[in-house]
């Protein structure tokens, strides 16, 4: 048998995985994955990374987990539907253990490279997802979200991240982490490619008379430089588009008390989520412990908080605002070092709210980005904002 060609697309995703460890077991899954033949339809001929806590026939169902997990016996739906679309797919790719994590640094299976940024964390926990895609490997990939798991790899790896509302991908099959929370999303290598997988999901059209409004808050949040400035670049192309409201107060939102209480939250329902799950690093456990330990009454002023702040978010989108604010408060971190406490202080807030957000990666900046964030069911409005956005930003 004559060696496969430079261009096949399986040779390169191998060679991409040897340079950037996206794959949890290239020497045994990637095979199976290659034979299994993609069909006719919108999708056919591409291939589509699967992170490792969606269910892939055949495959073991890892969530990054080393020991005890099944072969899953069926595809999760949400993959069925692209294989039904004629996509071939790339499973078990990197995450941190669990989906509880940060830097998709597994102690089992390895540490993510990010292709954008050498020697920096690819971000957590849809790491892989997020270096396949930057690195050239895919055009698409699935991840989940429960905090911005999505959203934070995509901004640091320099590529499109969406996170619908929980359900608007399917969830079933897919390892949960805080109910509630979690949500399947996509990472892309642009926008177009990202809507019209999207699209497969959800064919509502796009809400259209959505106006931008970046939070006061922000003005209290240390943010690196190059973040402000990134959100200011996005802020006059809205503004010259005619889409800028006037900034105002997100009702009920005190950032540090918030992500104090979404972690806390996120940890309380994984601690009843993975409560039968075997094989757990320590390092998870004592996340795990942390849930579960919770006084009651924290857990309900906790929780009270939230819903408060669900409310407030949700009466600003019903008024037709998408928040527009940086993605996280500042870029990577080195490998090694520790994650930083607040990478999630902004893309927390969709998770909170239940609905849906977009990181969008800035025209020819790619590492720095910008979030739009809004409610369930405005997706297809998010990604068109976003089109625009990224339009009128590349013109100035």
């Amino acid at each position: 048998m004559s060696a496969p060609a430079a261009s096949d697309p399986w040779d390169r995703i191998a060679r991409a995985d040897a340079a950037f460890g996206f794959l949890e077991d290239r020497a045994g899954a990637l095979p199976r994955d290659r034979a299994r033949a993609g069909g006719s339809g919108s999708l056919a001929g591409q291939i589509i990374g699967v992170k490792s806590n969606i269910a892939v026939a055949d495959q073991i169902w890892s969530a990054g987990i080393a020991e005890g997990r099944p072969i899953a016996d069926a595809d999760a739906p949400v993959v069925a539907r692209l294989r039904a679309e004629g996509a071939q797919t790339l499973s078990r790719l990197v995450m941190d253990e669990a989906a509880l994590g940060a830097a998709s640094d597994n102690p089992h299976f390895g540490r993510v490279e990010n292709p954008a940024q050498p020697g920096f964390s690819a971000g957590g926990s849809s790491g892989g997802s997020a270096a396949a895609v930057a690195s050239g490997a895919l055009r698409l990939a699935l991840g989940s979200d429960t905090l911005g798991s999505v959203r934070i790899p995509a901004a640091y790896c320099g590529v499109v991240g969406l996170k619908p509302a929980p359900g608007a991908m399917p969830l079933d099959d897919v390892m949960p982490l805080a109910p509630g929370f979690d949500a399947v999303g996509i990472l892309g290598a642009s926008l177009q490619e990202v809507a019209g997988l999207y699209g497969l999901f959800d064919p509502t059209p796009a809400e259209t008379g959505l106006t931008l409004l970046v939070p006061e808050q922000i003005a209290e949040i240390p943010c690196a430089p190059e973040t402000s400035a990134a959100l200011e670049r996005a802020r006059r192309a809205a503004e010259a588009l005619g889409l800028l409201a006037a900034p105002r107060l997100v009702q009920e939102w005190q950032p540090e008390l918030t992500r104090k209480a979404a972690f806390a939250e996120l940890c309380a329902r994984a601690a009843e989520s993975l409560s039968d799950v075997e094989g757990l690093s320590q390092t998870v456990q004592r996340s795990l412990s942390y849930g579960a330990a919770l006084p009651p009454e924290q857990r309900a002023e906790g929780g009270a908080h939230l819903a408060a702040l669900s409310a407030g978010l949700n009466t600003l989108f019903g008024q037709g605002h998408v928040l527009l604010t940086p993605t996280t408060p500042s870029g990577s971190f080195p490998h090694g070092s520790r994650p930083p406490k607040d990478q999630a202080r902004f893309t927390a807030l969709a998770n909170v709210a239940g609905g849906a957000a977009l990181s969008l990666p800035l025209p020819g900046d790619p590492l720095r980005s910008v979030m739009l964030t809004g409610a369930a069911g405005q997706e297809a409005g998010l990604l068109a904002l976003a089109r625009d956005l990224s339009e009128a930003m590349a013109r100035a």
